[in-house]
């Protein structure tokens, strides 16, 4: 039984190499978008599963009086469980089908959403939400296999930065779809209703997801693209699983200071959207519904932050993350204290206020968490890469959680905003060692059959 539930998750094997480029080259330009939208949308849904938390805290403060110290709690435990599965995941996603993990943990989450309403116990509430950790986990390293296997390193800030947008348009939308079904159904319908879609959408993400390009008889990206890999990519010569794993991840010093800035990025990231709507409610009189509307822009800004983030990483820095990233946290810390400060019965002027905050947290969220982890692994390991920066990144969630509900009570709003900005700060500080680092790169790009021109590749001739 074991043996058989491990095969269905078996990375599927390669398929005959197709030999004609012009084959490889139009099979490549149709899958590419196909293989980005799938990540993208099977990412958003994940977050209708896990996000609607924000517009529950709230009305289960109201309706069955629980403190933000205990919500807190509630929130950190999914963070707890994420942050020791992810790295799981990790390790199995870059020797395992992306598509049908996700799909199960898709799955699984949705149920987990389905039983919430069946009890008002708080146990319940933070053993279910403690077990969709673990399920949620299952999407990120599948997406980064995907998202570094079809894209190479020239391009890829700018494209991981596209699929990154998942993160803000799924965030975004269950806080409109969350806000309406609280206001109109309570807070059971606020966990059934995106439950629901999500069940429907994995059946998409089936049909629509695959794996490497290899299983559809193409060769590496970076072959088809003359794109000289970093080291650990699929051009170095393999070598024992373990061997790879500790001289390209775990020992990997870039890698850990990114992991680092990454775990300060997410206490603010989670901090301002988890606890937004909460604060708008208590601290600033709105209803629910304005409460999560005003939320969401926190995530529809930062679609163009993370877009704006990978492009000039990749355009004005030469593949450079550090130097971007340092520059946001920093706006970021000052960011916060504006949407502090703004006064009661301006609504328009909170969502200002959020949308800058947005704007300044998914470039570093995306470039720390994501494509600089790739970067710094190579794609060969970029499930693993993320995996241990997720690892370290919901720590910080679990900071956000907890400390910022710890903090409220004790000290007010001014504590939780105070432990945001600071860890902004910090973040960058963090990065600063990485200001000139770059994805590093091995030279000569193996050629594809019958095509000497891209013997002749260099990484000088690839700028």
């Amino acid at each position: 039984m074991i043996a058989r539930f491990l095969r269905f998750f078996r990375e599927p094997p390669e398929a005959p190499r197709l030999t004609d480029e012009a084959a490889v080259d139009r099979d490549y330009r149709r899958l590419r978008p196909r293989m980005l939208a799938a990540a993208m949308g099977g990412y958003a849904l994940f977050y209708f599963t896990r996000k609607n938390i924000s517009v529950a805290l709230p009305l289960l403060s109201r309706d069955l009086g629980y403190t933000n110290a205990q919500l807190g709690i509630l929130g950190s435990l999914l963070y707890a469980s994420y942050a020791v599965s992810k790295p799981l995941y990790g390790l199995a996603g870059d020797r395992a089908d992306g598509r049908r993990i996700m799909v199960v943990g898709l799955v699984l989450s949705a149920l987990v959403n389905l039983a919430f309403p069946l009890s008002t116990g708080l146990a319940f509430f933070g053993a279910l939400w403690f077990l969709n950790g673990a399920f949620q986990s299952a999407a990120g390293p599948a997406c980064a296999k995907t998202t570094a296997r079809w894209f190479s390193v020239s391009e890829r800030g700018t494209w991981w930065a596209v699929w990154n947008t998942s993160h803000m348009l799924g965030g975004g939308g269950v806080l409109l779809l969350a806000g309406w079904l609280g206001a109109h159904g309570g807070w059971q319908a606020v966990f059934v209703g995106p439950a629901l879609l999500c069940l429907a959408g994995a059946v998409v993400l089936y049909v629509t997801m695959g794996d490497r390009p290899e299983t559809f008889g193409l060769p590496p990206v970076e072959v088809w693209r003359r794109d000289p890999e970093q080291a650990g990519g699929p051009g170095e010569p393999d070598g024992p699983f373990w061997q790879g794993f500790l001289r390209h991840v775990l020992f990997n010093r870039a890698l850990l200071l990114l992991a680092g800035g990454s775990l300060c990025t997410y206490v603010v990231r989670y901090g301002a959207l988890d606890w937004a709507a909460k604060f708008l409610v208590e601290a600033k009189g709105q209803d629910i519904a304005t409460a999560a509307t005003v939320t969401s822009l926190v995530e529809f800004a930062g679609i163009p932050g993370c877009l704006a983030a990978g492009w000039v990483s990749d355009r004005c820095f030469g593949a450079r993350r550090a130097p971007v990233c340092v520059f946001l946290l920093a706006a970021l810390a000052g960011s916060l204290w504006l949407f502090r400060a703004v006064p009661p019965g301006h609504p328009w002027l909170d969502a200002l206020a959020l949308s800058l905050t947005g704007f300044l947290t998914y470039g570093p969220q995306m470039l720390l968490a994501g494509v600089g982890a790739a970067d710094a692994c190579g794609s060969r390991w970029a499930a693993a890469a993320v995996g241990v920066t997720g690892a370290f990144s919901y720590v910080g969630a679990i900071v956000a959680g907890a400390g910022t509900g710890l903090l409220v009570d004790s000290f007010g709003w001014d504590g939780g905003f105070a432990l945001w900005s600071a860890s902004a700060l910090a973040g960058a500080v963090l990065v600063v060692p990485l200001w000139n680092s770059r994805g590093r790169q091995t030279g000569r790009v193996p050629a594809a059959p019958g095509d000497a021109s891209a013997q002749a590749a260099s990484p000088q001739a690839q700028g």
